[in-house]
């Protein structure tokens, strides 16, 4: 078994000299957890990966708590303020919580960049 936690971030050549070998083997698993980190990046591509009939090479359970609607807003800074969606959030983590400290943040955030700090 193999996991991989913010698998977006390892490096290139961690996964290919290390952990394809090892998913070679006929008993390999791979958990790979990651916040995304673009569509335009190696990780990205892998979980986009099918084979030649189309269907697809890895099981892919993407989890997010960004609604569609508020993934369409402009700027990176509002699609992370949306609330929307906490019903997705695992179970040992507060809804009510995750609305307080995700609108503070978020307000930090917007005021940084408006500030030219960031």
């Amino acid at each position: 078994m193999i996991i991989i936690d913010e698998a977006a971030y390892i490096s290139v050549d961690l996964f290919f000299e290390t952990i394809c070998p090892l998913l070679g083997m006929e008993t390999a698993a791979m958990i790979a957890i990651s916040t995304p980190l673009g569509p335009f990046n190696y990780f990205s591509k892998l979980i986009q990966l099918t084979e030649e009939d189309g269907t697809p090479f890895f099981n892919v359970k993407q989890l997010g708590t960004v609604c569609v609607e508020c993934l369409k807003l402009p700027t990176q800074a509002e699609m992370l303020a949306c609330t929307h969606v906490t019903d997705r959030l695992p179970p040992w983590k507060s809804g009510a919580r995750y609305e307080h400290i995700y609108k503070h943040l978020i307000m930090l955030v917007i005021s940084l960049f408006e500030g030219g700090l960031i």
